[in-house]
């Protein structure tokens, strides 16, 4: 044999270690599933934008809107603030534990102003 031909070979394989390499890849494999398993598929918790505005600004603050927020959210982080004599608008990542304070938040937001319109974007990926 050549000196081309032994590096050829991987090194687990290349040097008589095939099972143990084979089941260490197997082992990694398992791993990386099961990690990702239980950092995302067993997780209730919601994390969203969320888009609060009104056309009606005077019914409305951005005080009014943190105080809900931080009612029903494990974390509340503003994004963005717009307000004009016309529209008030305001984006959070916020995160809630389940889904009855995202129904209960969404209650209690409409109750502020008829105007109010409110958007639930999922953020995964956009961040």
């Amino acid at each position: 044999m050549t000196g081309v031909e032994e590096e050829r070979g991987d090194l687990g394989l290349g040097a008589n270690q095939g099972f143990i390499t084979i089941i260490a890849f197997f082992t990694i494999i398992f791993a990386i599933l099961l990690k990702k398993k239980f950092s995302y598929g067993s997780r209730e918790n919601q994390n969203l934008n969320l888009t609060v505005s009104s056309e009606s600004p005077g019914k409305i603050d951005l005080k009014q809107i943190v105080a809900i927020l931080n009612k029903y959210c494990a974390s509340v982080n503003m994004k963005r603030f717009d307000e004009t004599n016309e529209v008030l608008e305001a984006s959070f990542l916020v995160e809630f534990r389940g889904y009855k304070q995202i129904e209960k938040t969404k209650t209690e937001l409409r109750q502020l102003s008829e105007s109010v319109k409110i958007t639930f974007l999922d953020s995964r990926g956009t961040y």
